[in-house]
């Protein structure tokens, strides 16, 4: 625990800062739409959109990849047990 709290603060600190980048992404675009802005503009953003879930992507990976360094085993076995059980509920 010692080990992975410090780890767990950077990444979650960084997944609010990636969040709130998406957040006023989110805005700009809805903004565009509603005034009929010129296409480029929208993908242009599109794009930059899609570069922070990319971001977003690489920082959980990287995460999942330390902590299991951390865990002995059975620890990871739970560990991803938990994650399968995580993403079958957001499936739901």
């Amino acid at each position: 625990l010692a080990k992975m709290e410090p780890r767990a603060q950077s990444f979650h600190g960084r997944l609010a800062e990636l969040g709130t980048r998406m957040e006023e992404k989110k805005e700009t675009l809805t903004n565009l739409l509603q005034k009929d802005s010129d296409p480029a503009s929208i993908e242009n953003l599109r794009k930059e959109m899609a570069g922070i879930q990319d971001e977003i992507q690489k920082e959980v990976i990287i995460h999942i990849m330390e902590s299991k360094k951390i865990l002995d085993p059975n620890q990871q076995q739970r560990f991803f047990d938990l994650m399968r059980q995580s993403m079958t509920r957001a499936k739901n």
